[in-house]
């Protein structure tokens, strides 16, 4: 685990995030994530709010959590959406030793797959359409997708369009409070 939080980039202040009692997350907004972890049927989730209301460290939590129930072999992605686009946009400029489709496919097929802070990447007709087809592979396998975002679910729809809207629809959205 402590690996994977390395190479995900994950910062130190929330890599050792968890639910326990000394957490300073709403309570309510704990218990309910404690349900949705042992939950059989987990709808994907998007954590709306203000930056700095928690959303990161909850879904460093949520990971956490289910990273132990995934054993052996737990195939999770944590990306940054201005790192994935980043990479994404090397890779089809060749500049990087992977190609855009390895990249995409990789996102569409782990297990759970967390993208944090989806809205602060540059739009183009080019994220567009990868991004989609990250978001339509998982949504058509019901893959688990958990997207953190400063952004309201209007501007999403209009950052990205219809067809990444259509898919986001079907995401259970979770609005933080308002406190730093």
């Amino acid at each position: 685990y402590e690996e994977f939080i390395t190479l995900s980039g994950v910062g130190k202040d929330v890599s050792r995030a968890s639910f326990d009692t000394q957490c300073l997350l709403d309570p309510n907004l704990l218990a309910w994530g404690r349900e949705w972890i042992t939950s059989r049927n987990k709808p994907s989730l998007i954590l709306q709010g203000k930056p700095g209301c928690g959303k990161t460290f909850f879904s460093i939590g949520l990971l956490k959590a289910l990273w132990a129930r995934i054993q052996p072999c737990p195939f999770i992605i944590f990306k940054v959406s201005s790192q994935l686009d980043s990479q994404l946009l090397s890779a089809v400029m060749g500049k990087s030793d992977r190609n855009a489709d390895s990249i995409i496919k990789m996102c569409s097929e782990s297990t759970l797959f967390i993208l944090d802070d989806l809205g602060v990447e540059t739009t183009s007709e080019r994220v567009q359409r990868q991004y989609f087809e990250i978001f339509n592979a998982r949504y058509a396998q019901n893959r688990l997708t958990v997207l953190t975002t400063n952004c309201s679910v209007k501007r999403l729809r209009n950052k990205f369009g219809e067809r990444i809207y259509s898919r986001l629809k079907s995401f259970k959205l979770i609005k933080f409070p308002e406190v730093d």
